[in-house]
């Protein structure tokens, strides 16, 4: 099916970029859309302890994710736009790259599982969900369809996976499975996913010839540091809390801070997919000069704030109706925590394209610095306030973090200071719309 809209785009290079991201549009409201619905008739199921007890057990994967992952994602995506090395090495030496760092994600994970859990049902839940790591390092195949404007097949491949579990999370519950069935589909999910990029692949005529590069591999070691540590003290300020609720708490309160959670951080994926279909197209943008550089992310900016905005204003509007609606009468608390922690989602996106910029730029010292302290400032406002105000406090404490980490603080380096002024006339929404109403052109040709 041809869209009007996109057959007016005149540019080949425009068209490729349009239809990529509308490809991972499509795969996230999908996805989304089904997640969301299966997963309030599981929450529905679960009630909040039990929804709570999944939570928990994610946590410490999610806290661990930035080490498996290791950053690499945009370094092979950079990798492969600049062509400085094949795509055998490119891909090859990211590949071996993630082996051992999911390896040691992996050891760590069990090692955390055993001292932080007394319960061996729930140590045992921690390491299911931590066998996806073992998955990871197939993650390249999606990062090279990326990179070459080919989501298309990462798309499908996840659409297949989501909807084989959202059929077995219904079959489940319709047969009153236990909460062990449903902590074995998180791995199924990432299981099937990986099957079907690697099957892509290899029809596609690709070949797992794959090389590790020495220097390569040196290069994306130094270049990840930074991006690992930044993602630990996201995943701090991000998850942490969750671990402090269920102790300083229960599984109960938890429950009713993760049905708010789950339903913002659907919308938390935007930014991730539009920034990263546009990354070569910004990467390139540097390349033709400083000036264009600096329009592309202007534009940016300026969407993500009007998009976010838009959301926020929605959700202080409808929250309570949509939670109402959604999850019922059992979950208490999760309407008030919702709008708190959906405004975050400002400064989540900011900081997906500063993140972003500063990768191209060499930057990612300032990322890590401002994370860090960002990250620093939630637990010590947690602690403070969980005790007073329940999970209402954990909510808050993570909007007053990210307001520092996602905007706030490129204040004080004079190095990232244009971003922040490039943030504060994103929110000429008049202008936004102006620019952007009736034509499809966020970008200028690539090339």
């Amino acid at each position: 099916m041809q869209l009007p809209f996109f057959n007016k785009i005149q540019s080949p290079h425009i068209k490729k970029y349009a239809a990529n991201t509308g490809w991972l549009f499509a795969d996230n409201f999908l996805k989304q859309g089904i997640n969301v619905l299966v997963g309030v008739f599981l929450a529905r199921y679960l009630n909040p302890a039990g929804l709570g007890n999944i939570s928990y057990a994610s946590t410490f994967m999610q806290i661990l994710n930035p080490l498996a992952l290791f950053g690499i994602n945009a370094l092979a995506i950079k990798e492969f736009v600049n062509k400085e090395y094949t795509t055998s090495e490119v891909i090859g030496t990211a590949f071996w790259v993630k082996v051992c760092s999911s390896l040691v994600a992996f050891i760590m994970l069990l090692s955390f599982a055993s001292l932080a859990e007394n319960n061996t049902q729930m140590q045992g839940y921690i390491v299911v969900v931590g066998l996806s790591y073992l998955l990871y390092p197939f993650q390249v195949i999606d990062f090279y369809f990326q990179a070459n404007l080919q989501a298309k097949f990462t798309v499908i491949s996840q659409q297949i996976s989501t909807i084989t579990c959202a059929a077995l999370k219904i079959g489940g519950m319709a047969m009153g499975a236990s909460l062990t069935f449903f902590v074995w589909l998180i791995v199924i999910e990432v299981l099937i996913t990986t099957i079907n990029q690697v099957i892509f692949y290899k029809r596609k005529g690709f070949n797992f010839n794959w090389k590790y590069n020495k220097a390569l591999g040196q290069k994306m070691l130094k270049e990840a540091t930074p991006i690992i540590l930044t993602g630990f003290f996201i995943a701090i300020y991000m998850r942490l809390d969750q671990f402090m609720i269920q102790k300083m708490l229960d599984s109960s309160a938890l429950g009713n801070f993760t049905a708010a959670v789950k339903l913002s951080e659907a919308f938390y994926v935007v930014p991730g997919l539009v920034a990263g279909s546009l990354f070569p197209a910004i990467i390139n943008g540097l390349k033709i000069s400083r000036e264009e550089y600096l329009i592309r992310i202007q534009k940016l900016y300026s969407v993500f704030a009007l998009i976010s905005i838009t959301a926020i204003i929605g959700v202080l509007l409808f929250g309570n109706f949509a939670v109402d609606v959604l999850y019922g009468d059992a979950y208490t608390q999760t309407a008030d925590v919702l709008k708190l922690h959906f405004a975050n989602s400002l400064f989540v996106f900011f900081g997906v394209a500063y993140s972003q910029a500063f990768i191209v730029e060499g930057m990612q010292k300032f990322t890590t610095i401002n994370t860090a302290i960002g990250a620093v400032l939630n637990v010590l406002l947690n602690l403070w306030l969980i005790p007073k105000m329940g999970v209402l406090g954990a909510a808050l404490a993570t909007l007053i973090a990210q307001f520092y980490s996602g905007f706030f603080c490129l204040l004080f380096f004079a190095k990232t200071r244009v971003h922040f002024k490039l943030m504060l006339k994103a929110f000429n929404f008049i202008h936004t719309i102006k620019v952007y109403s009736g034509k499809f052109s966020a970008l200028k040709n690539p090339d």
